[in-house]
């Protein structure tokens, strides 16, 4: 009889999950050690339709699961257990129909971040949520992102480095200040201690456009007065209404109000502003601004992305609030202005080895179209302070940081800078030594840079101008310095027959007759390595 009632009730049970398949496998670490207690999490494939009912959906002691679940077409994302070093991981598009063995899911081996979160009493607080926003910008999934009871938290990231975001404008009872915090977890988990977080103050805005209508969308920005850091402020667009509100600790800021370029208004910097109880700035009205756009390249026509554009006002060098005043991946940018002269510079993205491009005087009357061409940049080599280079040679290195040859007598290494644009069709390059003594300095190109990079040991200095050698000038220091060209001396790539597209090393040979180092009496700058454009 008991037999048979079992019976029953397992054709009951099947009955119920009628058209449900199952989904097996286990759910294991980097070194094959099943990882107990895992839960998984199911979404209709593309995120359409939300979370399909599940039973039984999380792994047992051994790291086995078997869930049942509808036939059909899943995002499963499998979570590591609380204590875990673990990394998630996501699979999309698990088909299930009948029973599905997916094998080993193999979570990796992440980075834990832990702590404590407390106010400026000690006291530990719950609720406060955590985000970790990568190199790249990416904010990484975490789970357990909340600090507990207490204020413990600990999660988990991949190895690498970030931007820790602290947001406690969900905590109930009290009101803090968010905060962000660089935190590089490549080397391994990092207990980052007791955090006190600053009493905060509320601080609103309605913001309007020229015509007086709400906008929407202003992202506003709050930085420091006197370090001109931006505060990590969530929330800080406006809505619909114009209505925007962000918490910040007591202290003095600028206030910076954003709108996207399609509104047709400029941004506009209010600040410094003190804060020390919670305020409202009431109406900020924007005024329109004009639309100044256009594409930067290089000197060869490439274009240029992630260039940055910098406007000053010509009479008073005030710089200008620009929002998104980068280009995009095809070079192009877009920014609005208020009315006026500007000097605007287009500047190379770091790593691009291109110059900056100044164009001063810019009278903006109406929306207008200015183009930019980035110079090929200047890249100094032989520095002396035995690390970029070899080692001077009786150890008369500079201090690291310092772009300079090797010390001279003066006690300092000479430097060699180039500033100008290097092309053949408008060549304006200028090289200037300096901390040399007021003796004779020869100013020379090479095609190559000797020692494979390094330099060679020469007098009290570095030779770095090697190849085939080009005498430029030979000039008297004066205040310590001098330069090439001045006066009606010939462009350098007149003097130096550089062609397009060709690269050339220069570098300043200057006499230091003074008991100094080597009985040598003579030493050199650092060099300056140049590629001419067309």
């Amino acid at each position: 009889m008991a037999r048979t009632t079992r019976a029953f009730c397992a054709l009951v049970l099947l009955a119920s999950f009628a058209r449900a398949d199952l989904l097996v496998g286990r759910i294991v670490d980097a070194n094959g050690v099943p990882v107990a207690f895992g839960d998984l999490d199911f979404r209709h494939a593309g995120g359409s339709g939300g979370n399909p009912a599940t039973t039984n959906d999380g792994a047992n002691a051994l790291g086995q699961f078997a869930v049942t679940i509808a036939t059909g077409s899943y995002d499963v994302t499998f979570n590591p257990p609380r204590g875990t070093s673990l990394l998630g991981v996501q699979r999309t598009s698990v088909l299930v129909s009948g029973t599905t063995n997916i094998g080993d899911v193999v979570l990796p081996f992440g980075r834990t971040l832990s702590g404590v979160v407390v106010n400026a009493s000690g006291v530990g607080i719950a609720g406060v949520n955590f985000d970790a926003i990568d190199v790249g910008g990416v904010d990484q999934a975490l789970l357990y992102d909340s600090s507990l009871a207490g204020g413990a938290f600990a999660f988990n990231v991949p190895a690498g480095a970030y931007e820790l975001n602290i947001d406690p404008t969900g905590v109930v009872g009290q009101v803090l200040a968010p905060i962000s915090l660089p935190v590089d977890a490549s080397a391994g988990s990092i207990d980052l201690g007791v955090i006190a977080l600053q009493p905060g103050f509320l601080v609103s805005a309605i913001v309007r456009s020229a015509s007086n209508l709400p906008l929407a969308n202003v992202d506003i920005d709050v930085r420091d007065a006197t370090t001109m850091q931006p505060l990590h402020t969530p929330g800080d667009d406006t809505n619909a209404s114009g209505l925007v509100d962000v918490v910040v600790p007591a202290g003095s800021y600028y206030f910076d109000f954003k709108p996207t370029f399609a509104t047709g208004m400029a941004p506009r910097r209010i600040g410094p502003t003190g804060v020390a109880a919670s305020s409202t700035f009431g109406i900020v009205q924007l005024q329109a601004g004009l639309a100044l756009t256009g594409v930067v390249r290089d000197a060869w026509g490439a274009i240029v992305p992630g260039a940055n554009i910098d406007l000053v006002a010509s009479a008073t060098q005030v710089e200008a609030l620009l929002v998104a005043d980068g280009t995009n991946g095809l070079g192009a940018y877009a920014v609005r202005v208020p009315a006026g002269t500007w000097d605007i510079e287009f500047k190379a993205p770091s790593g691009s080895n291109l110059g900056s491009q100044l164009v001063p005087g810019v009278v903006l009357a109406t929306n207008t179209a200015l183009d930019g061409v980035l110079p090929p940049g200047v890249t100094y080599a032989c520095i002396g302070d035995g690390v970029s280079s070899i080692a001077c040679p009786c150890g008369n290195n500079v201090l690291a940081g310092v772009v300079a040859g090797c010390v001279n007598s003066l006690g300092a290494g000479a430097s060699l800078r180039a500033s100008g644009a290097a092309r053949i069709s408008a060549d304006t390059l200028v090289l200037r030594g300096e901390q040399m003594p007021n003796s004779s300095a020869l100013y020379f190109q090479g095609t190559a840079v000797a020692g494979a990079g390094s330099g060679t040991a020469f007098g009290d200095g570095l030779r770095c101008a090697a190849g085939t050698v080009i005498r430029l000038a030979t000039r008297t220091n004066a205040l310590s310095a001098s330069s090439y060209p001045q006066g009606a001396d010939p462009a350098i790539s007149i003097r130096g027959l550089v062609p397009a597209g060709g690269t050339r090393v220069y570098q300043v040979w200057y006499r230091n007759a003074a008991a100094f180092c080597t009985p040598n009496t003579f030493n050199l700058t650092n060099a300056a390595q140049v590629t001419w454009a067309p």
